[in-house]
């Protein structure tokens, strides 16, 4: 049964032909890392266990005292905005990019921020952008492989096939939910680069995954008539 992404990263299909259509999906999630809890919680003040009392030095009158203004969590604005942008970016790109560049702005360590950004500059073809931002986000979390299946699509329609089968292997090592799609276009992109084995080999892997993937049982089939 074919996947479903969430609304806010619908897939915008490459279609390679080798042969046999080739269609690369962007992918999209949410992700937790034990990296940002740490640093969340790490970032939290520490709470006495008594409340220190102080006694003025000279008495203040009420009307003299300034009012405080709350200051607000940094992270706190920046995971609004990027919820605010999650709701903008398929439809209306353009306004999601300045609420995703605020909110990095805001929280240089937010990794959805990071990755919206990758997937709104992708949507817009600035691929250059969309590059830089996946690749803020893979650093900040090293195992979220969306950011890395993410990178290999935009590689692989830009036809830096090397650098593309590098972000496959990456995914397939973090054995997501979706290895089989990672396997079959790692072969896809060694078969671009000539490594036939290799290639029979990935797709072989991705049907073992999983059984039901007509789309690498089919290219599988069409390599081993030409072998």
């Amino acid at each position: 049964e074919k996947k479903k992404l969430p609304v806010a990263y619908i897939a915008i299909a490459a279609v390679i032909v080798i042969g046999l259509i080739f269609i690369l999906f962007p992918k999209g999630k949410d992700v937790t890392t034990p990296e940002k809890a740490v640093t969340e919680k790490a970032a939290q003040p520490p709470v006495s266990m008594q409340a220190e009392t102080r006694v003025p030095e000279k008495s203040v009158a009420p009307e003299q005292v300034k009012k405080q203004e709350p200051v607000e969590d940094p992270q706190e604005k920046a995971r609004a905005l990027q919820e605010q942008a999650a709701g903008l970016m398929e439809t209306q790109p353009q306004k999601a990019m300045p609420l995703l560049l605020e909110a990095v702005k805001a929280d240089p360590e937010n990794v959805q921020a990071h990755f919206h950004l990758g997937m709104v500059h992708m949507k817009l073809k600035d691929n250059a952008k969309a590059i830089d931002a996946l690749k803020k986000a893979a650093e900040l979390a090293p195992k979220f492989s969306d950011a890395y299946f993410n990178l290999g699509y935009i590689y692989a329609i830009n036809k830096n096939y090397p650098k593309a089968e590098e972000m496959y292997e990456k995914v397939v090592k973090l054995s997501p939910s979706y290895l089989d799609e990672a396997l079959f276009n790692l072969g896809i992109m060694q078969e671009k680069q000539g490594k036939r084995q290799q290639c029979i080999e990935s797709i072989e892997r991705a049907v073992k995954v999983n059984p039901g993937n007509q789309l690498a049982i089919e290219y599988l089939q069409k390599l081993k008539r030409k072998s």
